[in-house]
This record gives structure tokens, sequence and C-alpha cells, in this order.
């Protein structure tokens, strides 16, 4: 045997799929507990580029979970996008992670992701191995073009605005949610398999599912679905893209129990996004953020998704504040939420609309409506 031969390490990905990892580009929206967790396996794992987005800042009660921050993170509410570059550059520096703090909406996805957007979209084909799966062009003229999009996100509205960038533009995407003890993993392939609104075509209303805040999040459950998404995102940078998950996943890491359900063959030509093609949210009409002048406060006007259930939503805020019903609405203080003008505020209405109070900032607003009514 020659002494100097060397058995190539994890064959799965090999030498050539560990060079184009190292040429690749993806993109992270939302680095909280999912965020985090994969931007921290990508950038072990070798990846050239990462893009993160997130508008929030970090919070103690992020730290059971949010495995890249800190308590000083936290004590100096510093921006997750920047706090989480930071650490990551002290893991791997040869990684080029760009941070952008802001909100992940129509109005900035076409610049992040790298493409131009006036209401059309190229028919997306089959997604072909390595540097074919990257974006239209580059945004700015400093961005580049993004391989990959994972989610990272807690809310459905981003992810649904997701889902359409990710078919008007033929780019892979890693869906992945948590809250409680579990969560979901589903890879759309545009092309080739079904979109997340193949499988979910309506939202569901807001107010209607516990969110992150209102249930918690059990930090093992959130790593589970974040290493999975993790792996996927590997094989398909490294260019085994036949190798990409057809499934459904549902895990509980509590129980635990994992479910795969086969969705290979659940692509619907009557899907509103990848069948007939009309990508509401990328076109904007997922929802408005509007500053009231004169009121300190942020109406957020969610696209219609059917009515609340007040009394539920009631039940859901009653430990984090004062909040009753009346008529057709909800309305309340928070105990432990405050803006820029004092305690923050939350009027909700039946049909979803709602009015945030305390601050004018629409991001800090989005943040409050996605924690606490889901959207």
């Amino acid at each position: 045997m020659n002494r100097h031969h060397r058995q190539e390490i994890l064959p799965e990905i090999g030498g050539a799929g560990q060079a184009r990892l190292r040429e690749s580009h993806a993109l992270i929206v939302g680095v909280g507990a999912l965020g985090s967790t994969i931007a921290e396996a990508l950038v072990r794992a070798g990846v050239g580029k990462l893009t993160i987005v997130d508008r929030d800042v970090v919070e103690l009660t992020n730290l059971q979970r949010q495995t890249l921050y800190t308590t000083e993170d936290a004590e100096r509410r510093r921006a997750k996008a920047t706090a989480a570059r930071d650490r990551l550059a002290e893991i791997d520096p040869g990684v080029e992670v760009r941070a952008l703090v802001e909100d992940f909406s129509a109005r900035t996805a076409p610049g992040i992701v790298g493409f131009a957007w006036e209401g059309e979209a190229e028919d997306a084909g089959a997604l072909t191995p390595g540097p074919s799966l990257r974006g239209r062009g580059e945004a700015e003229g400093e961005r580049g073009t993004i391989d990959l999009l994972l989610d990272g996100t807690d809310n459905f509205e981003t992810r649904y605005l997701l889902n359409d960038v990710a078919v008007s533009q033929g780019l892979a995407y890693v869906h992945a949610g948590v809250v409680g003890t579990s969560g979901t993993l589903l890879t759309v392939r545009p092309g080739v398999g079904p979109c997340l609104r193949c499988l979910f075509p309506d939202a569901p209303a807001p107010g209607a599912e516990p969110t992150c805040d209102t249930a918690g999040v059990l930090g093992p459950a959130a790593w589970a679905v974040a290493s999975l998404a993790a792996a996927e995102a590997i094989k398909l940078l490294a260019g085994h893209v036949d190798d990409a998950n057809t499934r459904l996943i549902h895990l509980d890491a509590y129980a635990p129990a994992m479910r795969a359900v086969d969705v290979s063959g659940a692509r619907d030509p009557e899907c509103p996004c990848c069948g007939k093609r009309d990508f509401q949210y990328l076109d904007g009409d997922a929802e408005e953020l509007t500053p009231l002048c004169g009121r300190k406060s942020v109406q957020i006007a969610p696209h219609r998704r059917g009515r609340v259930a007040l009394e539920t939503l009631a039940a859901r805020l009653a430990p984090f504040g004062d909040f009753r019903t009346e008529a057709d609405s909800l309305r309340g203080e928070f105990a432990n939420e405050t803006g820029e003008f004092g305690r923050i505020t939350l009027h909700v209405f039946s049909t979803g609309r709602a009015i945030v109070g305390g601050t004018t900032d629409p991001a800090r607003a989005k943040t409050i409506y996605s924690r606490y009514v889901g959207g």
C-alpha cells in the first residue's frame, strides 16, 4: 500500500464539493435561533461568502437559544446582524460575512438578493449544480450573486416573500421553522418540486398560531432543525443537488419524534406562486407599514388572511401585559416592551390591521407585531 495515499474524508462532499462550497454565497434571512445556528454551521463548513439580514437587536431572553450572542451583546442591545458577523469572523476570518441591519421586505429584497423587479419574472427551470444555482445579477455593484436562500425567520410574511423570490428567480430555498418544541423543514427547488405555497397556499390569520415569544422555543429543537437546514445547504452549495431533500420534515425534539412526508410529486399547477406565477408578496401586497404623524405609532396592515380570533389572542398576550377585547378589536400595553416614546402599546383589529404605539420606527413595530401576533 502506498503510504502517501490518503483516503478522501467525507466522500459525500468530496474535494470538488468543498471547493464549490468555498466559492458559494448563501443568504440567511433572520439570525435568531435558527439563522445564527445555520450561519455558524456554514462558516465552519467553509462557505465562501455569507450575507445575513436581520432588523432586530440582541435581548437577554434570546440567549437560551441563540448561541452566537453574549450577555454583553444583549446589554449593549447590539444589532443581531453585526454581532453575528463579528462572532463568525472569530470562527473563520477567511469567510466574507456581509451583515445587513434591515428589514427583508418587498422593497429591500431585490437589492439584497441582486435582481431587478418590475413585476415580471423568467420561468424557473431545473436547477443544476454549482454556479448555475446563482441569481440573475449583481445589485448596486457590490453584493454579488446569491446561490441559495435560507430561512431563519419567525413570521409567515417573510417566509412567503422568500418563497416568491426563490420561485421568481429560480433560486433554491431552504425553509425552516420552529416554535415550542417542534419544527419543520422543506427544500424548495423551483421547476423541480413544490414550493411553499403548493403545500401551504395561505398563511394563517394573524394571531391564529402561537409565536416563538408567546409559546417559547426549546433551544435543542431550534438547533435540530437548523442542523438539518445547514446540512441541506451544504449539499446544494457543494453541487449535490440530486441529493436534495424531497420531503416535508416535521420533528419534535421533546417527544422525541420525526416524521418525513415525500412531497416530490406535490407540485400544484394551480399554486398561486409557482403555478400561476402571481408573486403577491414580492409585488408588495403583503403588508403596509405607515408611521402615523403626531400619534407616535405605526400602523401595520398585513395582507388579508382571515379574521383574528381576538379572545384567543388576548389570552395568549395576557402574560405580557394588560390586554382586553372590545367590540372588533383588542388593545393593551406591554409590561416589558419599550420604544422611543415609552411603553409599547398594541391595538389589533379583527381584520388583522394593527397600530403599534410608543414608537415611530417601522422595523420596531414590525418586530413587535411578528413577535406577539404573528405574521
